[in-house]
């Protein structure tokens, strides 16, 4: 079914009108679980049992965890993915003929 959704997707972005295009996600949405509920692939009996309004249950899964070495692993991520971005946008300042300064730069970054 996800690669159903993908071609979906992927058709109604390159062939569908502007509107259909922005929508193609959502639509595909739709449709995969249209075609899914066809199949008999859903169950939607348990719907109707449910509370209209609810409010979700805090820490259902238990407290976060924060784990050092994934936190170092992420900041090393970050910072190496901030140094490219930097030397893309002083890159197409350059082609471009623009003056890049520390504010573009940090504009650019966010």
């Amino acid at each position: 079914m996800a690669a159903v959704t993908l071609v979906i997707v992927l058709l109604l972005s390159k062939l569908g009108s502007a509107s259909i295009s922005r929508l193609s996600i959502l639509l595909a949405i739709v449709i995969g679980t249209g075609i899914a509920y066809v199949a008999g692939m859903t169950d939607f009996s348990q719907v109707g049992n449910g509370p209209i309004f609810a409010f979700p249950t805090i820490f259902h899964f238990g407290y976060p965890t924060f784990e050092l070495a994934a936190i170092i692993s992420m900041i090393i991520v970050i910072m190496v993915t901030l140094v490219e971005t930097s030397a893309d946008i002083l890159a197409v300042g350059e082609i471009v003929e623009t003056k890049v300064d520390s504010r573009r730069l940090g504009d650019g970054l966010r």
